[in-house]
C-alpha cells in the first residue's frame, strides 16, 4: 500500500468520526439521551463489550462508575500475574472516586474469575503483592493495632507470594500483629529476604516463614524462585524489627550463602523478586541487586515487582528481565504476561522481553473487571467468595462507624492537581485554615510556657496522604487525608528574622535542581535521588559539607516519585531505555501525519474520557488499561506553614495587628510535628551557620542541599534552642491534621 493510499485512508477514517460525532451530538440536542448517544458511538462500540445490562453494586457512598471510558486489553501468557502494593488499607475502596471505587471483594471475584479462565487454558496466574498495608484509610487505621480488622479483609484473597512494608515496621504493635497473624496465615509464601523479626525468644528470625520460597506453578510447571527485599529503612523506633540493606547483604557474603543453597538444591526456571522498593532505573537499590543477581543468574528470567513509590512504572532491566510497579492506594492492578518462557534461555534473547511480556495498569473498578475476564454482568462476575468479603467490608466500616458524615466539602482540593497556593490545592487549604486552629495542650508532666508569642505551625508535605474531593466527608476521609499520629513540639522564642527562614531553607528544591548539573558525577546524581546511600561519603561531603540531608523525602513517595521523572525529562539523570519500544514501533502513517491523526482523535474523543492516571514507562504509554485525560502535576513544596501573629486571634488582637507594624526584633514560638524535629534543627543549623548536631535520633539521609562545608556561626544560640524544645500538644488523637481538619469541616461544612 503506497503513501497516497495511506492518506485516502486516514482522511477517510477522520470523516467519518467527524460526521458520526457530529449526527450523535445532533440526537443528543434532539432529545435522545446522553445514554443512547454513548451506546450508539462507534468509538465505544469498539472498546466496550459489556456495555448493555450492566446492573451495578455500589460501595458504600460512591459515586457512580462509568462504563463507558475506553478500555485497553491485555496479552495473556504462560505465567500471568497481578501484583498489588501500597494499599494502605483502601479495602472498601474509593467512594468519591468512581474509577477506583471498586472493593476488595470485587478484587477477590476478578483475580479467581481471571485465574479459572487462565486455567482452563493451561496457564497460570500467579498472586504478588509487595506490602505496606496500614497507614492510610480508617479501616486499617481507627483500630488499636493498626489493622486489627483489615487484616483479615486482605488475606481473603489467596497471594502466592507476599512480603512486609516499611508501614509494618514503625510500630511494634503492628509488626508484632503482622509476624504473628498474617506470616501464620500465608505460610512458606510469605517472605522476607533481608528483614528480620524478634520473637519473644530473643531470636531473630526472617519476617516471614523464610527468606525465599521455591515452588512449581500448578499448570505450567515451572520451577519458579521467590525473594524479597525491603529498601535500605533505618527507622529506630521499632527494636523488635531489623533490615538488612542489600548492599551489606551482597559485600558480608550473607546473600551469597542464601543463592547458593538455593542453587544446590533447585534450578529456577523463573526469578520473581517481591520487593518493597522502586524498580525505576535511577533507584540505586535497584540497580545494584539486579547487577548481582544477574551474576548469579546469567540465564534466568528475573521479573521484579516493586513498591514504596506510589507510582505505575515499568522498567527493562536486560532483555530477560524487566521490572513492573503497580501503584497506590489500590487505584490500580498490576497485570504482567510472559510468553515463550523457554526461547528466553536460547542463545539469542536479543528481543525477548519486548516480544513476550505485556503488562497493564488496570484501574480499580468493576468496568475494568468485567472488562478483562469478558464478562457483561456484574450478577455474573461476582464469586460467592467476592460477594461474602464485600458484605463483611460494609459490615465492619458501618461498625467502626466509618461512614459517619461530618460535613460536604464544597469543591475538590488537590495536593498535586493545582499550584501552591492555590484555592483548590489543599495545602493551602490546610496552611491557611487548619493549622490555625492548633491549641496548646499539653497532658505529659513538661514545665509549660505561656503561649503569648506569635508563632509558626510547620508540616511536612508527605504527612497529607490524598486529595480532599467534593462531596460527603466521613470519619474515613480523616484518615485518608491524614493518619499520623505526631506530637507537637515547639521551640519557644526565635527571633523572628531566624523563625521565617526555616521555610525558605527546607524548601529549595529548585536551587537544589539548579545545582544538578553535568559537572556532578552520573553515579551521584542517581544516587541523590535515593533512599539509599552507596560508597564512601569523602566526595560527597567535599561537594556538599558534611551536614547534608534530602530534603525531598519531606514529600510524599508519590511526590518524590514525580520529582524524579521531572529531573529524566530535564536530563538531570539518564533512564536507561525509557520508551525504548517506541523508537523500535513502526507507524502505520509517516509519523507527522500519525501525529495529526492521534490529535485528532483526541479532540473528537476528549470529552468522553474521564480524568485519571497516564503512565509513560520503558514500554511506552499504552500500560494504563484506561484512556484518561492527563490529570495536571504541579510539584508541591516540602513543608508548608501557618503564620499567625498572635496564639490568641482575638479581636483586639486582630486591630492590634493592622495599627501596629511587625516587629522585626521580636519573637516567635516555632511549633512542628516531631516527625519533621531533625529537619527542623537542620534548618537551624543552616541558618546560624553552625556545624552537624548528632542530637536527632532520626538522621535523614540523603545530600541534597548545597552548602559550604566548614561551619563557625552561632553555636551557642543553636544551643539554646536544642535546651528549649518542649511538648507543645501531646494529645495525638485529638489534634492529628486529619482530626483538625474535621472539626473545621464539621463547623464550616455540615
Amino acid at each position: 500500500m503506497g503513501l497516497l493510499e495511506k492518506r485516502v485512508i486516514t482522511l477517510s477514517i477522520v470523516t467519518l468520526l467527524v460526521l458520526v460525532n457530529l449526527l450523535n451530538f445532533s440526537s443528543v440536542s434532539n432529545g435522545s439521551s446522553l445514554q443512547d448517544y454513548r451506546a450508539s458511538n462507534i468509538l465505544f462500540n469498539l472498546n466496550l463489550r459489556h456495555a448493555d445490562a450492566i446492573d451495578s453494586r455500589q460501595q458504600l457512598q460512591s459515586r457512580f462508575i462509568n462504563y463507558y471510558d475506553q478500555l485497553r486489553s491485555f496479552n495473556t501468557g504462560e505465567l500471568n500475574f497481578v501484583h498489588t502494593t501500597d494499599t494502605h488499607g483502601w479495602y472498601m475502596g474509593h467512594p468519591t472516586q468512581p474509577q477506583y471505587s471498586s472493593d476488595w471483594g470485587d478484587f477477590l471475584s476478578f483475580v479467581q474469575r481471571l485465574k479459572n479462565s487462565l486455567s482452563q487454558e493451561g496457564k497460570d496466574l500467579i498472586l504478588v503483592d509487595t506490602g505496606d498495608r496500614h497507614d492510610g484509610n480508617g479501616l486499617s487505621d481507627c483500630t488499636s493495632p493498626n489493622g486489627l480488622r483489615s487484616n483479615n479483609i486482605f488475606s481473603a484473597v489467596d497471594f502466592d507470594l507476599i512480603t512486609v512494608g516499611n508501614h509494618e515496621l514503625y510500630s511494634e504493635a503492628v509488626s508484632e500483629l503482622e509476624f504473628s497473624t498474617m506470616v501464620p496465615h500465608y505460610g512458606d509464601r510469605y517472605i522476607s529476604t533481608n528483614v528480620e523479626y524478634l520473637t519473644d525468644d530473643g531470636e531473630w528470625v526472617p519476617f516471614g516463614n523464610s527468606q525465599y520460597r521455591v515452588w512449581e506453578s500448578e499448570n505450567t510447571k515451572r520451577t519458579i524462585l521467590g525473594l524479597s527485599f525491603m529498601f535500605d529503612f533505618r527507622y529506630a523506633g521499632n527494636e523488635r524489627v531489623k533490615v538488612t540493606s542489600i548492599s551489606s547483604m551482597i559485600e558480608t557474603g550473607s546473600l551469597d550463602a542464601i543463592i547458593e543453597t538455593i542453587k544446590n538444591e533447585h534450578k529456577p526456571e523463573v526469578i520473581v523478586v517481591a520487593g518493597h522498593l522502586p524498580v525505576h532505573h535511577v533507584w540505586t537499590e535497584s540497580r545494584i541487586l539486579h547487577n548481582y543477581l544477574r551474576s548469579k543468574f546469567p540465564d534466568t528470567i528475573i521479573q521484579y515487582f516493586g513498591g514504596h513509590s506510589h507510582i505505575r512504572d515499568f522498567v527493562v532491566h536486560d532483555d530477560i528481565s524487566t521490572g513492573l510497579q503497580s501503584g497506590r492506594f489500590c487505584e490500580t492492578i498490576g497485570f504482567l504476561s510472559m510468553s515463550n518462557i523457554d526461547n528466553a534461555t536460547s542463545k539469542d534473547t536479543s528481543n525477548w522481553a519486548w516480544d513476550n511480556i505485556d503488562r497493564k495498569y488496570i484501574d480499580f473498578n468493576l468496568h475494568s473487571m468485567l472488562f478483562h475476564t469478558n464478562i457483561s454482568k456484574v450478577s455474573e462476575f461476582n464469586t460467592e467468595e467476592g460477594v461474602t468479603l464485600s458484605d463483611k467490608i460494609i459490615s465492619t466500616v458501618s461498625e467502626l462507624n466509618l461512614t459517619k458524615e461530618y460535613g460536604r466539602v464544597p469543591r475538590n482540593y488537590y495536593l498535586a492537581g493545582r499550584p501552591y497556593p492555590h484555592h483548590q490545592n489543599l495545602y493551602s487549604l490546610i496552611a491557611d485554615e487548619i493549622l490555625p486552629t492548633l491549641p496548646y495542650k499539653v497532658k505529659l508532666g513538661d514545665e509549660p510556657f505561656e503561649p503569648s508569642n506569635a508563632r509558626v505551625v510547620i508540616i511536612n508535605t508527605g504527612a497529607i496522604r490524598y486529595d480532599l474531593y467534593k462531596g460527603i466527608f466521613s470519619e474515613n476521609t480523616k484518615y485518608t487525608i491524614s493518619p499520623f499520629l505526631n506530637q507537637w513540639r515547639v521551640i519557644p522564642a526565635v527571633p523572628k528574622k531566624i523563625a521565617l527562614q526555616i521555610l525558605p531553607t527546607l524548601n529549595q528544591l529548585d536551587y537544589i535542581i539548579s545545582n544538578l548539573n553535568g559537572n556532578v558525577d552520573q553515579d551521584f546524581s542517581l544516587d541523590i535521588m535515593s533512599d539509599y546511600y552507596n560508597g564512601d561519603r569523602s566526595s560527597r561531603d567535599q561537594l556538599f559539607g558534611k551536614d547534608i540531608v534530602d530534603l525531598t523525602t519531606l514529600m510524599s513517595p508519590f511526590a518524590r516519585s514525580n520529582l524524579i521523572e521531572k529531573l529524566i525529562m530535564m536530563g538531570k539523570f539518564q533512564s536507561d531505555v525509557r520508551n525504548a519500544k517506541e523508537k523500535e514501533q513502526q507507524p502505520f502513517l509517516p509519523h507527522h501525519e500519525q501525529h495529526v491523526l492521534v490529535k485528532l482523535l483526541e479532540f473528537f474523543n476528549w470529552n468522553k474520557l474521564t480524568h485519571g492516571y497516564v503512565t509513560n514507562d520503558d514500554f511506552g504509554n499504552d500500560g494504563d488499561d484506561t484512556k484518561h485525560k492527563q490529570i495536571s502535576f504541579y510539584e508541591p513544596p516540602c513543608v508548608i506553614q501557618s503564620y499567625q501573629r498572635h496564639y490568641n486571634d482575638s479581636i483586639s488582637n486582630i486591630i492590634f495587628d493592622l495599627v501596629i507594624p511587625d516587629d522585626e526584633d521580636e519573637v516567635i514560638d516555632v511549633v512542628f510535628y516531631d516527625f519533621i524535629e531533625p529537619y527542623i534543627l537542620y534548618a537551624l543549623r543552616q541558618i546560624l551557620n553552625v556545624d552537624s548536631d548528632q542530637r536527632s535520633s532520626v538522621q535523614p539521609r540523603e545530600p541534597v542541599f548545597l552548602q559550604t562545608a566548614t561551619k563557625v556561626g552561632n553555636n551557642t544560640l543553636y544551643q539554646s534552642f536544642l535546651r528549649s524544645i518542649q511538648v507543645y500538644n501531646d494529645v495525638e488523637n485529638e489534634w492529628n491534621v486529619g482530626e483538625m481538619l474535621k472539626r473545621y469541616v464539621t463547623e464550616n461544612w455540615a
